[in-house]
């Protein structure tokens, strides 16, 4: 989600300036796929946004979940017509990382990387990279209320209703899922995805920048051999943490 945008035109329909504090905390704490849901917002305001403003930048084409729960991967489409894939993986108990892509294709043509075999298309947007976080937080979230809805009502099929266009067949995930899950929330980012971070690191930097409102949420990058020399510098520079 585009915030800049966003926050310029609430400004210019007169809205007071806490309006995006609370569509912050809404879309990138809890999860809410669409403005309808943002309860402390007026009816008539999310309805305005909900017809200029969609919350992620691409759709769902496929999502395809591992036999043993741990680890689910989504083929998203941009609204260009590229793909891209971004992985949520659970290594541990309560433990939830999102694996994002930077690139569409990559130009470092690795021979073991499928990626690297397509060749560079184009560089992700900042908002493209984080919505990628914010998909899965949207994912999470519904796992979360499915298993809500289950422990109400157990012998009742979940519907696929909200959390955008999220497809979870029914309750399979959560039933066949050997992990105990502990908590819904996102605790790694890690830039491993399609594309190398440094050759995009305009907008790798800003979309580290972005706050997606849990502090804990560690940023890790896989720092690969053909990592570039001026991206390393930049890293350290920008993120002396």
């Amino acid at each position: 989600m585009n915030i800049e945008k966003l926050e310029k035109y609430l400004e210019e329909i007169g809205e007071k300036s806490f309006r995006i504090k609370q569509i912050r905390k809404a879309v990138f704490c809890d999860g809410v796929s669409s403005f309808e849901e943002i309860s402390t917002l007026s009816k008539e305001l999310r309805n305005r946004l909900d017809e200029n403003f969609k919350i992620l930048s691409f759709s769902t084409e496929s999502i395809l979940e591992a036999k043993d729960g741990q680890s689910v991967k989504a083929l998203l489409e941009l609204v260009d017509g590229n793909f891209l894939e971004t992985v949520l993986i659970s290594p541990k108990p309560g433990d939830w990382s999102v694996c994002v892509s930077t690139q569409v294709g990559c130009a470092m043509g690795c021979r073991f990387c499928a990626t690297g075999k397509m060749g560079f298309v184009r560089n992700l947007t900042a908002e493209e990279i984080t919505d990628q976080v914010l998909f899965w937080r949207q994912y999470l979230k519904k796992m979360q209320n499915a298993k809500l809805k289950s422990q109400n009502d157990p012998e009742k099929s979940l519907s696929d209703n909200g959390a955008g266009n999220l497809k979870l067949k029914n309750l399979k995930l959560i039933e066949n899922c050997k992990l105990k899950i502990e908590n819904y929330d996102i605790s790694n980012i890690v830039y491993m995805g399609m594309g190398e971070p440094f050759n995009n690191w305009e907008n790798v930097s800003e979309s580290i920048e972005i706050k997606i409102c849990s502090p804990s949420v560690r940023v890790r990058f896989p720092f690969p051999l053909r990592a570039l020399r001026r991206g390393l510098k930049n890293w350290r520079r920008n993120f002396r943490k």
